[in-house]
């Protein structure tokens, strides 16, 4: 029984081992690595090794540095862009007029309401008003 256990803690073991690798992509970037090394076949592999690797991690940051530079942008083009949180909402500025004409007691008696267009004519005794 304490050999299976050992197993699976093993197994479980391994199987994070393969999860890490493929998250970071470790298989690919070996695999480069040796090709870069066959091909330039340096006296001495190791300091290759280094400087290749040391190489990679300062293009690496830079990727990251400017990945952060563009999502500050970003954010701070939408804080431009993007409206108050809290926008005060304006009153339609549609104008209101009035205008007084003296009307008869004959012109208020025979009142029409005239609509014309998006506009309506109200005829009010001594006053007109434009809606």
């Amino acid at each position: 029984m304490a050999s299976s256990s050992v197993n699976s803690e093993e197994e479980q073991s391994l199987q994070e081992c393969e999860q890490y690798v493929q998250k970071h992509n470790i298989q690919q970037l070996l695999k480069d690595c040796i090709i870069q090394l066959c091909t330039a076949r340096p006296d001495r592999p190791m300091t290759f090794l280094r400087d290749y690797f040391g190489k990679l991690e300062k293009e690496e940051a830079q990727q990251m540095a400017s990945q952060q530079k563009s999502s500050l942008r970003s954010e701070s083009c939408e804080d431009e862009v993007s409206p108050p949180m809290n926008p005060v909402v304006r009153d339609r500025s549609r104008r209101g007029a009035i205008s007084a004409e003296v009307y008869t007691e004959e012109d208020a008696a025979s009142y029409v309401r005239k609509v014309s267009g998006n506009k309506i004519n109200v005829v009010i005794p001594t006053f007109s008003y434009y809606l």
